[in-house]
């Protein structure tokens, strides 16, 4: 006899993210990144449903951003380390 329990339970994204992330054993630039180009993505998606940007620019806008996180990624994690 399983009993239902209702539960709400709340997180801030960042911490309910990483917490998956560490149960899929993804290493820490791994989630990072992934993290990252979720809310640029995100970010860029909510511009284009506000009609600030259309979307061939969003496009552009998620090329250009994108390929710029990695090298700021790398530089924010060796700044961690060091």
């Amino acid at each position: 006899s399983s009993k239902r329990v209702d539960c709400h339970l709340r997180g801030h994204s960042a911490t309910c993210f990483g917490a998956i992330c560490g149960l899929l054993h993804m290493d820490e630039t791994t989630c990072a990144t992934t993290y990252m180009y979720n809310i640029a993505r995100d970010m860029i998606n909510a511009a284009v449903r506000m009609n600030l940007v259309g979307p061939l620019e969003a496009g552009y806008l998620i090329h250009t951003l994108c390929s710029r996180l990695d090298s700021l990624l790398s530089m924010l994690l060796r700044l961690e380390d060091g």
